[in-house]
């Protein structure tokens, strides 16, 4: 494909998104907007494994595609300028970064299956920014605990 034709594309998916994300409403929190994936408890999870557990699983998970329509959520709400940040660039995170509050790697999305459900553990802008601009799935780490291993 031409280069300048790809740039183009890249450019109206970013204009799409943009539009799509003005018009999301408030979430029912009041702390950003809604970002239209069911929500689910994460005490789920927590509930059924230590932190040092799925901290070790999620830094030694491996990254996959995810279906952005199979996940659940564990925040209500997203920040408009947040997900900006990712429509207008997707890689804004490094490979490799470690969070510097927790020490756990961010560096994709984190999705965490549990009891049939898959989890968006971590990278709410980032998946909500994906999905505004028309991507079906996200590559995220991703922890099976329903698996037997």
């Amino acid at each position: 494909m031409d280069l300048w034709i790809k740039r183009r594309a890249n450019v109206d998916r970013a204009d799409r998104a943009r539009a799509l994300l003005a018009r999301l409403p408030e979430s029912v929190t009041k702390h950003g907007v809604t970002h239209g994936m069911p929500v689910v408890d994460k005490g789920v999870v927590k509930r059924a494994h230590p932190n040092e557990e799925i901290n070790a699983r999620i830094d030694s998970a491996p990254v996959r595609d995810v279906p952005i329509a199979d996940l659940h959520a564990i925040q209500y709400s997203v920040k408009p300028g947040r997900v900006l940040t990712f429509i207008d660039d997707p890689d804004a995170v490094p490979t490799g970064l470690h969070d510097p509050n927790h020490g756990g790697i961010v560096d994709a999305p984190i999705v965490i299956k549990q009891g049939g459900k898959k989890l968006l553990w971590d990278g709410h802008h980032r998946t909500v920014a994906a999905k505004l601009m028309g991507d079906k799935t996200i590559k995220a780490r991703y922890v099976d605990f329903d698996a037997r291993g």
